[in-house]
């Protein structure tokens, strides 16, 4: 079973130019709420615990 080979090729160059772009995407306001993600996602990063350091490995019991 082969899978379909797309007929079109299209670069971002090509779609730029010819596909509208939708109007409903604000940039500004997108930028501002990834920024806040981005913020909340560090804050939340900062303060979780380090992780627990494990026991060593009992390398006699596997010889």
């Amino acid at each position: 079973m082969s899978l379909p080979v797309a007929t079109s090729r299209h670069t971002f160059a090509d779609t730029s130019a010819t596909t509208p772009r939708p109007h409903h995407i604000k940039p500004a306001p997108l930028s501002r709420q990834i920024l806040a993600l981005t913020g909340q996602l560090e804050t939340l990063a900062l303060a979780k615990k380090p992780a627990t350091v494990k026991p060593p490995v009992n390398r006699a019991w596997n010889a």
